[in-house]
């Protein structure tokens, strides 16, 4: 009796012969972000699902997250994906699950009547565990996983290996990005499947960059260059519409072998509420558009302490009383005025407060542990940031209210001290300062934009290590780089 697969056993075998059931679970993509980005995330910092792409981007992560990931890669093929990041000293820890099932996919056989009947069921899945490690060193990001591949039907294969990645930031607002994937070769670093066969996991190496100059813009790409397939491209575009809405594309340039390729292409978007953050992303395949298809991300922050002050008894001199959830009327601002914008976004968002009489003090020079606050609240969604030491000044007492914000200004190195070991809180910030320490922040790029369109509304003639900053000048370069 003559048998024969169904449409759907076909169907579920080309799938499985494509990308998505490589040696690797992962290569499905980090994420509706990730996937939507047209699969560029080597150089992408603070994300959680950095733990499945290059696990230097978790290195930055602030508080505990669960991420989640599901798409259905055909009505038979179930992806799902899971992980929790979770800060330690000196960086973070992360714990992930990615996986391929396809289950029940029968065989068929014609019986004597001519009629279709079922013989036997097929499986497969790729199931892949990964626990990885995320460090920082000021500016420089690196991360190293060790991960256990499983894959297969009756015939199963597993085996060990590990990851390494790296990220630096650069003062130009570009971030370089690495990560080489199967760094163990040999049999070490193989899949033994249990009717004899070894398979080598191939190294594979991405290097990626991402430009954030570029206000409310972010533009990412990357190459993939793999042992004994030809190199791959990816693009992708990130816009910030809003605080808690992004829009992205992204594109890729797969390889068909024989000089031959072929683009596919994706979109999505992300939205965040509290401490919730749902992304979606559609994967468009131009060679077989029977595998396009949607994917859906969740991921939520644990509770933390969130960047008010850096500990409850720490009070800032100048607000007896904060900004509250509600707005608030600020008196001593022109609601046309050049700042007031800035000034609004900076005082909604708690970055800086207001007198007791509800003013601003917008010509008030700014100090430098006032300065060094602004920065790192801005910075840091939840305080204190893990991972991070304070530096310790002769003149910055644990009584000074700023000492926590100085400290990690000075020790990611957006601010330094002086020779004699001092910090000296209270001294007046100048322009030139200020545009030093936002080309570490920001960049070059958004800085340089920022002060000339401060220098044009402020009517500045001096130069600008003379100029004091003001409370409204310092607002308005936030806001402007932002």
């Amino acid at each position: 009796m003559k048998k024969k697969l169904t449409y759907s056993v076909i169907f579920v075998m080309a799938v499985l012969l494509t990308k998505v059931y490589a040696a690797d679970a992962t290569d499905t993509g980090a994420g509706a972000r990730a996937i939507s980005l047209g699969g560029a995330y080597t150089a992408v910092l603070g994300s959680s699902y950095s733990l499945f792409s290059n696990p230097a981007g978790i290195s930055s992560v602030s508080t505990p997250e669960i991420v989640s990931m599901y798409g259905e890669l055909s009505s038979d093929v179930i992806y799902n994906m899971a992980g929790v990041v979770f800060p330690v000293r000196g960086g973070s820890i992360g714990l992930g699950y990615a996986g391929n099932r396809a289950g029940d996919v029968y065989t068929t056989a014609i019986d004597a009547n001519g009629r279709v009947v079922p013989v036997a069921s097929y499986s497969y899945s790729n199931d892949e565990l990964i626990l990885a490690y995320g460090g920082r060193r000021s500016k420089f990001h690196f991360g190293l996983n060790i991960k256990y591949l499983s894959k297969g039907g009756t015939a199963r294969g597993a085996g060990f290996n590990c990851d390494w990645g790296a990220v630096f930031e650069t003062d130009r607002g570009l971030d370089i990005g690495i990560a080489v994937k199967n760094i163990i070769p040999g049999s070490a670093g193989s899949i033994k499947w249990n009717n004899g066969l070894t398979e080598q996991m191939p190294l594979e190496i991405k290097t990626g960059l991402r430009a954030r100059s570029l206000k409310n813009l972010s533009l990412i790409g990357e190459a993939v260059f793999k042992t004994g397939y030809p190199a791959e491209e990816r693009a992708g575009v990130e816009w910030k519409i809003r605080d808690n809405l992004l829009l992205r594309f992204g594109a890729e340039n797969l390889s068909l072998g024989a000089g031959g390729s072929y683009v596919n292409y994706s979109a999505g978007a992300g939205l965040s509420v509290s401490n919730i953050a749902i992304d979606y992303a559609y994967y468009y395949d131009t060679l077989l558009t029977y595998d396009s298809r949607h994917y859906i991300s969740l991921s939520i922050q644990f509770p933390g302490k969130r960047d008010k002050t850096p500990s409850a008894a720490l009070k800032v001199p100048e607000a007896a009383a904060k900004v509250s959830a509600e707005k608030i009327q600020i008196t001593d601002v022109d609601k046309s005025g050049w700042a007031s914008e800035a000034i609004n976004y900076c005082t909604d968002k708690n970055l800086m407060s207001l007198n007791k009489k509800s003013g601003f003090d917008p010509e008030k020079p700014i100090t430098r542990a006032e300065f060094a606050a602004l920065l790192m609240k801005a910075a840091h969604e939840f305080w204190p940031p893990h991972g991070i030491k304070e530096k310790e000044f002769k003149d910055v007492p644990k009584s000074n209210w700023a000492k926590t914000y100085i400290g990690v200004a000075a020790d990611i190195k957006y601010m330094s001290g002086y020779a004699d070991g001092t910090f000296r809180p209270g001294r007046k910030v100048t322009l030139k300062e200020a545009v030093i320490v936002f080309n570490k922040y920001k960049g070059k790029a958004r800085t340089s934009r920022a002060v000339a369109e401060l220098i044009e509304k402020r009517g500045i003639i001096t130069t600008p290590d003379k100029y004091i900053l003001k409370r409204q000048d310092a607002a308005w370069m936030l806001y402007s780089t932002r």
